[in-house]
């Protein structure tokens, strides 16, 4: 029942910086692309924030259910996601998980939307078009694992992180999948028996981030040879090491253009 699969997905346990739903909605972190950004926060929206983070949720909810009131003039705004997330954060924390699962994929289709008239370009229904989607998909899998529905918070981790093949035909994550959304529907999998579907994603997940150990413990508990997982941390490691090069050599660029056009405006 609902109750012996909630203890279940509480023992799988791995550590993240902080729970997906204590998130600040307006906050970026290094790794989201630029033109995902969110929009800065109403005044109402920066008032339910704060109560939310002094955990004072019902009195967050209330302002931000003020706001999206107002907001509903506006049905296309995308800042209307930005509230429905704030009502999703504090819904989670209230153990309302069924109602925060409505509230984050309101949102996360307010936002699919929104990326997709910006850049005009075709997405799918369920795949996620920014980092900010991405991280709605993941609460709203989250919400719904909370209260033992498994096999339908997986699902929308599959439909929103579409697996992708490279050059050499070989499977990849999808571009906006992330450490967390990889471990959670790893998880997930362990859950409902799918366990050669969990190594995939827990070694999705090592490749992305090869100082995850709770991937590295999760395939050791599947079965995974050593010498697999040794492999993927050699391979992660020097993806890691590749991209923190090419973000280095991209600011340098910058710099030198940025010095070019001063000593331009001396000449």
């Amino acid at each position: 029942d609902n109750r012996q699969r909630r203890t279940k997905i509480n023992n799988i346990q791995y550590q993240q910086p902080e729970p997906a739903h204590h998130h600040n909605p307006c906050t970026m972190t290094s790794t989201q692309p630029q033109q995902d950004e969110r929009p800065p926060l109403s005044p109402l929206q920066i008032q339910a924030s704060r109560l939310f983070e002094a955990h004072q949720y019902k009195s967050g909810e209330l302002v931000a259910l003020m706001e999206l009131s107002q907001m509903k003039q506006k049905p296309q705004d995308v800042c209307i996601a930005m509230t429905l997330e704030i009502l999703g954060n504090c819904a989670v924390s209230t153990e309302r998980n069924r109602q925060a699962n409505d509230y984050f994929r309101d949102a996360a289709e307010v936002v699919h939307s929104h990326f997709q008239r910006e850049r005009g370009e075709t997405y799918t229904k369920e795949e996620v078009t920014s980092s900010w989607e991405a991280n709605l998909r993941v609460k709203e899998s989250r919400a719904l694992s909370n209260v033992g529905s498994i096999i339908e918070a997986a699902a929308i981790l599959e439909r929103s992180f579409p697996r992708t093949r490279n050059s050499e035909h070989q499977r990849e994550p999808h571009d906006h999948a992330t450490l967390e959304s990889l471990m959670l529907l790893g998880n997930l999998h362990t859950m409902s028996g799918r366990v050669s579907d969990a190594v995939t994603e827990y070694k999705f997940a090592l490749l992305k981030n090869p100082y995850a150990l709770e991937a590295v413990e999760r395939l050791a508990k599947l079965g995974c040879d050593e010498c697999t997982i040794l492999a993927l941390v050699d391979v992660g490691l020097n993806r890691l090491v590749k991209e923190q090069l090419n973000v280095a050599q991209s600011k340098n660029k910058s710099t030198r253009d940025t010095f070019v056009d001063d000593s331009k405006a001396f000449e």
